[in-house]
């Protein structure tokens, strides 16, 4: 977002918010836009507007949306609820059956995620060696909270403005 679109978002937040507003200066405006043209300079405007509009709509408190509950919206709108703990488990599953003989294409079948939660075609083969059981039971309840884990840690690194993300995935790679 530029901006010119920051200044009309942050305007429909000030009609809708008038009392929140009102009383600051032009200084602490100029800041407030310096904040939010930085946090939101690699995302879409018009996502960015719906997101604001969406949150105002639903407003049941009488306060404007911070930033981390717009970038959250934003997150929302951008990519609505991807695949759960459960489903991925399932799939993890499905592959871990049949993952004695066909455990290398099963595993590169596997989403991008699973494939790192799940570690290697050998651990499906190993699976696929255990009682049932303790496969649907431990390692599936064990899975799908790390799934849950990680699926939590990419949308809080995608909600990071791009120079504190690029901090954050350097780190990881060290």
């Amino acid at each position: 977002m530029t901006r010119q679109e920051v200044t009309a978002l942050l305007a429909v937040l000030r009609a809708a918010y008038p009392r929140f507003y009102s009383g600051m200066t032009r200084a602490e405006l100029e800041g407030i836009v310096s904040l939010w043209a930085d946090l939101f300079a690699n995302d879409d405007a018009a996502t960015v507007m719906a997101a604001a509009k969406a949150l105002i709509a639903t407003d049941t408190k009488g306060y404007p949306p911070h930033i981390g509950a717009l970038k959250e919206q934003v997150r929302k709108l951008a990519a609505p609820d991807g695949m759960t703990a459960m489903e991925a488990w399932r799939l993890v599953k499905s592959a871990a059956e049949d993952g004695y003989y066909n455990a290398e294409a099963r595993f590169a079948a596997l989403p991008e995620l699973c494939r790192r939660l799940v570690g290697s075609p050998a651990q499906l083969r190993r699976w696929a060696l255990m009682d049932a059981d303790t496969v649907d039971s431990v390692i599936g309840s064990n899975f799908q909270r790390s799934y849950q884990a990680a699926v939590k840690g990419e949308h809080e690194l995608t909600m990071l403005p791009p120079d504190v993300r690029r901090l954050v995935e350097g780190a990881r790679k060290e």
